[in-house]
Order: C-alpha cells, then structure tokens, then sequence
C-alpha cells in the first residue's frame, strides 16, 4: 500500500526506547496467578496472564484498509476486563460502541478510529501507544481504576447480556428473512 514503506526503518527506531522500559513479550507469558513478578493482580476468572502483566492491549486487527469491522481479535480484550486501542479499520472504535461495548475516551485518544488514511491511522495509533507508555506506573494504575465500570460493562455485556439479545432480535430477524425468501412452501425434506 501507499505511505507504507518508510514505517519499518521508524519502527526499529523505536525499539532501543522500547527497550528502556523493559522486557516486551509477545505471546505466552511463562508466569503463574502466583508470580511476584506481575505487576498487578488478576481480573476476575479469566486466565489471560497478558492482560495480568500490562496495563492495556493494542488489538491488530486483519486489515486497516477496507470496510467498517472488526474480528474477533477486538472481543477478546473487551470480555478479558482489559483497556485496548484497536490498529484497525476506521470506524472500528465506532462499530464496537454500536455493539454495546463502551471505548475509553478521556483516556485514550481515540480520534484514530475517524481516520480514513490508514498510513495516517498508524502512526496515530504509534503515537498514543508512545504516551500511554510514557505514563508511569501510579498513573497507569489509576487510570485502570478509573474505567473499572467500563470492564465490568463489556464483560458483562458481551458474556452475558449480548448473547440473549441477538439470540432474541438478530437472530430471529435473519431466520425471518430466511424463510421469507424460501417463501411458504414447505421444505422437502434432504
């Protein structure tokens, strides 16, 4: 794509600074619920020890370029009571909150997701994962705290609460469509 070529050369730039704020994993993390080596407790039941061990999930998506939507990748974080950015689609953020879920605005920037440039996306995207990294741990914490209800409102939302209503409305009006095209005939049997 366009705009693209120069972004692995400013990456690698990054990773001495990276580096400065110590180990980066990806990946399975080899640490226990017990571990004093976390840097905080375990939300809840989930056993998810990324989300135990960083403050919050930059979710790539499939692709930055194409229509309004998002994968699975971007539930997990939102069922995981855990803050995400989304390296997306524009109107990723936009399509989350009509699922019901709630963002972080106030404490993410989220102006990337109106972004039509996904070159321009990026860097945004780059450029906020820098700031929150900048932040120290204190205000980290606290920021965590401070969307605790929103956590607990995604979880719930897309554990329990969403299931019940696409399975009542969604649902229900696809297999409306469905035998409005078949029509009222019968289906002979296979």
């Amino acid at each position: 794509m366009e705009g693209w070529g120069d972004k692995p050369a400013r990456l690698a730039q990054l990773v001495p600074e990276l580096d400065g704020h110590g180990q980066v994993l990806f990946g399975e993390l080899p640490r226990t619920k017990t571990d004093p080596n976390r840097i905080k407790a375990p939300y809840y039941d989930m056993d998810l020890r990324e989300h135990d061990d960083s403050w919050f999930t930059v979710v790539s998506e499939t692709e930055m370029e194409g229509p309004r939507r998002i994968t699975e990748k971007s539930l997990k974080p939102l069922l995981s009571f855990h803050p995400f950015i989304v390296l997306g689609n524009a109107g990723s953020l936009e399509l989350i909150r009509e699922l019901g879920f709630r963002t972080f605005p106030g404490y993410f920037q989220e102006g990337y997701d109106r972004e039509l440039d996904p070159a321009v996306r990026f860097e945004m995207v780059v450029d906020e994962v820098r700031r929150l990294c900048s932040l120290d741990e204190a205000k980290l914490k606290r920021m965590e705290e401070e969307v605790d209800d929103i956590l607990v409102h995604n979880a719930r939302w897309g554990l329990v609460e969403m299931p019940v209503v696409y399975r009542e409305t969604v649902d229900r009006r696809l297999l409306d469509e469905i035998l409005t095209v078949l029509g009222p005939e019968p289906i002979p049997p296979s």
